[in-house]
Order: C-alpha cells, then structure tokens, then sequence
C-alpha cells in the first residue's frame, strides 16, 4: 500500500510535468501565430502607408508584438519551472532570436510612424531572415520538448510496470504465506486435534461397553 501510494505520487507528478509541456507548446503556438502576423502587419503598414487602412496596419503590428512579449514572458516561467538545462538553454537561444526580431518589428514601427519609406522598406526585408532564425531556434525548442514528453512518458510507463509487478509479487507472496500458515495449523493443531479427539471417542465407547481403561493417556502437544 505504501509503494502503490509512493508510486501513484510519482506518476501524479508525471502528469503534472505534462500538463506544464503541454501549456509550453501552446504559449510556443501563440508565440508563432503572433510573429506571423507581426510580419504581415509590418508588409501591410508598407504596401498600405499611403491608404485609410494604415493605421489599422499599424495598430495590428503593435498588438503582434505586445502579443510575442508578454507570451515569451510567461514562456520563460514555465520553462524555468521544468528545471530541465537543456530546454532553459534552448529557451535562452530561441530568446535571443526572437529579441532581435520584436527589436526589428519596433524599428518597422519606428521607421513607418516617421513616413521613413526607404529605411522602413530595409526593415521590413531584414525580417525575413530574422524569422528564419526564430524557426530555426523554435526547431531545437521543439526537438528537446517532444524528447522530454517521451521520456516523461516511458517514465510512467516503466514505474506502472513496477507496480503491476510489485503487487504480483505481494499478492503471490501473501497467498504463499497463506499455504504455509495453514500447513502448520494444519500440523501443530489440526491434525493432533483430530487424533486426540479419535483417541477420546474410543475411550468413551469403551467406557459405555464396559471395556474402558482409565489409565490410558491421550496425548496433547501444546
């Protein structure tokens, strides 16, 4: 029971590890929902700066990248929380990327808030290569999550088995000192019980036929 109990902690923990991968890949598909739209955003406020719909472009470009900050902060946390170096040291290089693509994004702002055509047609094709980067670094990210997940997985898998066969090995072993228990009652003090008793059936019989003898001992084991 106490095994069981240790073990059912154990694989409850394991489900808690899970639950926090799962909500990292979900904040990891905000987090690329919102870089795509930081990039059409920043093609949008170019090809639409001269036309009623700019500052909408605009607005939309600003919301993406509020969207990557606040979603990478909460990212960082559940990270740190995994207390796994090699996601955290994934986590530090997918930052840095994706720092230097909101840096850009800002300049894309700067640059179309100012009417800067040339300098904000630089930016918006800088950010290309700024996205491959993040993709890249998002790749390694991933790899090192499903990894986890499947050793997390394996994990509860293998302590299952330990307490399938943990309870085997109890239930065979409580059925084996059962057999042996009642092989020695049986011994000690079943079978001389009976003998004893046969041996003062036969005294009475003999007694009511007249043929008794009250010198014979019957034999207990105590």
């Amino acid at each position: 029971i106490i095994y069981n109990t240790l073990a059912l902690r154990h694989i409850g923990s394991i489900s808690t590890k899970q639950e926090k991968y799962v909500k990292i890949e979900q904040l990891e598909s905000k987090i690329s929902d919102s870089i795509v739209s930081g990039q059409l955003y920043s093609n949008l406020v170019y090809f639409l700066s001269d036309t009623g719909n700019f500052d909408k472009m605009a607005a939309g470009l600003s919301n993406s990248i509020d969207s990557i900050t606040v979603n990478m902060g909460e990212l960082s946390r559940l990270v740190g929380e995994t207390e796994d170096a090699n996601l955290i040291e994934a986590y530090d290089s997918l930052e840095i990327v994706v720092d230097n693509l909101v840096n850009r994004l800002h300049e894309v702002q700067d640059a179309s808030a100012n009417s800067d055509m040339l300098r904000l047609a630089i930016k918006v094709g800088m950010i290309y290569k700024n996205i491959e980067k993040v993709d890249d670094a998002m790749k390694a990210f991933d790899e090192i999550i499903s990894r986890d997940v499947a050793t997390l997985i394996q994990s509860g898998i293998n302590r299952a088995n330990i307490v399938k066969l943990v309870n085997n090995i109890c239930v065979l072993g409580f059925f084996a000192i059962a057999i042996f228990s009642i092989s020695i009652l049986r011994h000690t003090l079943i079978k001389p019980a009976r003998k004893a008793t046969k041996k003062v059936n036969e005294l009475v019989t003999n007694l009511k036929s007249g043929n008794g003898d009250l010198t014979t001992r019957v034999e207990i084991k105590v």
